[in-house]
């Protein structure tokens, strides 16, 4: 049997990285990385996901704006015309009455769902 290591000798053997737990099978580093790359996955179908509900609420949002300034312009063009009586434009003032009540819940009936849908938790 050859001469017994000191205590230094030992120390410097040691690799200073070494955990002192056993070395895992290669088996279980497989199966950790093929859960990574699954969870990987699954993190890329969320961000995906998100990035078009994100793209379609901004056109839904543009859409309703742009169709709820449309209807208000019509009503206007139609209150104007009412009033002023030009182009032949006659409608009864309980007609006129509906119209503008309708319209201003219509209108911000959608309001109000597009930013639920766009604010929501």
């Amino acid at each position: 049997m050859g001469p017994v290591p000191n205590q230094a000798e030992l120390l410097d053997r040691v690799d200073p990285e070494a955990d002192g737990k056993p070395d895992k099978p290669a088996c279980l580093d497989a199966q950790v990385l093929e859960k990574q790359s699954e969870q990987q996955a699954i993190n890329s179908l969320r961000i995906s996901e998100l990035e078009n509900e994100v793209l379609l609420r901004k056109v839904l949002s543009w859409s309703f704006f742009i169709v709820s300034i449309a209807w208000l312009v019509a009503i206007v063009i139609m209150i104007w015309a009412q009033g002023t009586g030009s182009g032949g434009f006659d409608i009864d003032s309980s007609v006129i009455i509906a119209i503008v009540g309708g319209t201003t819940v219509t209108v911000f009936k959608m309001l109000r769902v597009v930013a639920e849908y766009i604010y929501r938790p």
